[in-house]
């Protein structure tokens, strides 16, 4: 058997000159053995990894969460789901639904949805109290992720206020990410209007300003506002350059109270938005 190179472009090719036994000492099997083995031998030349076992795919990265529990803090969205009576209604419709036949026979399922920017579980851009504030669209991803104290505020009741004592007391420090655990979430299954009452436990103006001395980056609750009057609310947004991202109407909190949690709460990427609906969930150790 004999070797013969050439090259094709700067990759050299091998071709194996393969010998057959002459007709008169070989059997025919034995004669169809020497070509296949033949065979092989151009195609090890040619492809010298493809007799080799193949190297194994490199393993996955390890898991970012590991030894982590996940809690939804996020209220689900529905037909009708309650919102602020001054704000549009909820409306999730059924669009095409596979099967039906409205003049031709529907191929697939489809859902129709209407509703505001703060419905449910969502965030606020300061460009919802101020015009100059960021939009949506400004606020770095990385915002709305991180570890978060979970504290208890459940002596809260209607009427009263989050208070910058409340903070202190609670170990609140500069910088931190806070979410507030009333209760109030408890109101919503089954619904009860106290929900929506403009007393329900919201931000006192001093205490807005203790946030933004202390340069807290995320503050989250599960109440429906900040302050549901409108008075002390924008006050959080004033400073461009110095405002913590705002979560409302969070739930499951009781589940995680006491906890210092991992948490993503991620927006959608609406354009010119003043607000968007967030899919929060807490990521808890387990050890």
């Amino acid at each position: 058997m004999g070797c013969d190179s050439r090259t094709v472009g700067s990759a050299p090719l091998r071709y194996q000159t393969v010998f057959l036994p002459s007709h008169n000492d070989a059997t025919p099997v034995q004669t169809i053995k020497a070509y296949i083995d033949g065979i092989r031998l151009t195609c090890n030349h040619r492809f010298p990894n493809s007799q080799k076992e193949r190297s194994p795919e490199p393993a996955m990265r390890a898991d970012l969460f590991p030894n982590m529990k996940m809690v939804d803090l996020s209220l689900p969205i529905y037909d009708d789901a309650p919102i602020w009576s001054a704000e549009p209604r909820c409306i999730v419709h059924d669009w095409i639904v596979r099967g039906r036949t409205h003049g031709t026979r529907e191929p697939l399922n489809m859902k129709y949805f209407c509703m505001a920017g703060h419905q449910s579980t969502h965030t606020d851009a300061p460009y919802h109290m101020n015009d100059d504030g960021d939009k949506i669209s400004d606020i770095p991803l990385h915002r709305y992720m991180g570890w978060c104290k979970v504290l208890d505020f459940t002596d809260k009741k209607l009427g009263d206020h989050f208070s910058a004592d409340d903070l202190v007391k609670r170990g609140v420090t500069d910088g931190d990410r806070i979410l507030l655990h009333t209760g109030w979430d408890c109101y919503l299954d089954p619904f009860d209007e106290t929900y929506f009452n403009m007393d329900h436990p919201h931000f006192s103006e001093e205490a807005i300003f203790w946030v933004l001395e202390h340069k807290l980056q995320l503050v989250g609750m599960d109440v429906p506002s900040t302050d549901p009057y409108l008075v002390d609310h924008p006050k959080i947004f004033r400073d461009k350059d110095n405002y913590p991202i705002i979560l409302e109407l969070l739930t499951n909190l009781d589940k995680i109270v006491g906890e210092e949690v991992y948490l993503l709460a991620f927006p959608l990427n609406v354009s010119e938005g003043d607000g968007s609906w967030v899919r929060a969930v807490a990521f808890v150790p387990e050890d």
